[in-house]
């Protein structure tokens, strides 16, 4: 049986967007959270090449 809770209402949001978009802490998935855990990769891979590109 289905919970009488679980409306319609509640099921909007309980879908795999909803469920990624509420995971907006450091390492989530939501869109945010993706977008500066990127510019932290991107970041750290150039100064990685700058240190490479020292050394030659």
């Amino acid at each position: 049986k289905i919970s009488e809770h679980l409306t319609p209402e509640v099921r909007t949001v309980l879908n795999v967007p909803g469920a990624l978009a509420s995971r907006d802490g450091r390492g989530g998935t939501a869109p945010g959270a993706v977008a500066v855990q990127l510019a932290e990769v991107k970041a750290d891979v150039a100064a990685q090449h700058a240190w490479a590109d020292a050394k030659k």
